[in-house]
């Protein structure tokens, strides 16, 4: 049986995220060999229609967790997927969360193995202002782009 995303829940996290291995995060093992700010790979057409350009501040989200990154706009994404490497230690985002905090808990049907390729995420700018007692961050999303959350 095919696996469907059901349309509310496909309303509400437009996007599936991906936790690929890269060559420098096969495992969070060697995750202290990697400097700086991990990117969140999207597809321009995606980024276009949130109104996201590469570089920008993004917070990555769904009802489980948030992750705070820079976005990187990578024509090679499929549209609707989003990607975020796995083995980010939390110096590697700007809220030290990772893609981990947007997984269930849940084990697969089958094998009884992790969920890491069922999370689906809804991407939205970060906007920082900066006020005389201290910084506010505001976030907009996909589904009101129109707004400040």
């Amino acid at each position: 049986m095919c696996f469907k995303v059901a349309p509310t829940l496909k309303q509400r996290t437009p996007f599936v995220l991906l936790s690929p291995a890269t060559e420098k995060t096969i495992t969070s093992t060697l995750g202290e060999l990697t400097d700086g700010l991990s990117e969140l790979q999207m597809h321009p057409t995606d980024a276009q229609t949130s109104g996201i350009s590469s570089g920008d501040s993004v917070r990555v989200f769904n009802a489980l967790g948030e992750v705070l990154c820079p976005v990187a706009i990578n024509p090679d994404m499929k549209p609707g997927t989003v990607s975020l490497p796995k083995g980010l230690w939390s110096k590697h985002t700007m809220d030290g969360s990772t893609a981990n905090a947007l997984v269930a808990d849940g084990s697969t049907d089958l094998g009884g193995g992790a969920v890491f390729n069922d999370a689906r995420v809804d991407v939205g700018h970060v906007v920082t202002a900066e006020l005389e007692t201290g910084n506010v961050s505001l976030y907009t999303t996909t589904a009101t782009s129109k707004g400040i959350h």
